[in-house]
């Protein structure tokens, strides 16, 4: 099952919690997204556009960053797609990778929710799990699949010449969420 073209972590997340929608108090207009854009795209632009904000700073601070990187898998006939926000990379001062789960909302909560925690989980565990498994896929800025179908080292090579271990034992591995509201912002890890 997929929901936007997504589905498992972020499909089962959804579950977690009762389904609701937040409108904020802004107008679309204040936003400046036109009022013939349909509601789904003006709902999703802010935190749209906060990740590739997001996604350009990481870089700007020389970090080797995943944007968008998709697991594609099937398991027992069920297809799995996670869309993981941000994957950083680094070899030093020793090997790390850390998912960054972008949340866009008007309040920053206190504690995390507990359907994100289920979906960061859910994307920390498939890394994992797949590290080694031709499942990985990588999109450029334009949405254009530039890598496909490739192991985890595979696409560190590719990206930046990065020699990643064949499995991710020793590998220190984290999921972190961020919340960003117009006005703060809060990191939430293990």
């Amino acid at each position: 099952t997929k929901t936007g073209g997504r589905s498992g972590p972020l499909l089962i997340s959804h579950c977690a919690t009762p389904l609701h929608l937040t409108v904020s108090g802004r107008t679309t207009a204040s936003l400046g997204i036109p009022p013939d854009v349909p509601l789904v795209s003006r709902l999703s632009s802010r935190g749209h556009w906060f990740e590739q904000g997001i996604g350009e700073g990481l870089s700007a601070l020389g970090l080797r960053v995943l944007p968008q990187l998709e697991i594609d898998w099937i398991y027992k006939d069920t297809p799995i797609r996670a869309h993981l926000d941000f994957t950083l990379v680094w070899d030093s001062p020793r090997k790390a990778v850390r998912i960054l789960e972008v949340k866009s909302t008007e309040n920053i909560p206190t504690e995390p929710y507990p359907s994100h925690l289920i979906q960061v989980k859910g994307q920390t565990s498939l890394l994992a799990a797949l590290w080694h498994h031709p499942v990985f896929s990588v999109r450029n800025t334009s949405g254009e699949q530039i890598c496909h179908a490739r192991t985890f080292p595979e696409i560190c090579k590719l990206q930046w010449g990065l020699v990643m271990p064949d499995t991710p034992e020793g590998i220190h591995l984290e999921g972190w969420l961020l919340y960003l509201s117009m006005k703060d912002c809060r990191a939430f890890g293990p």
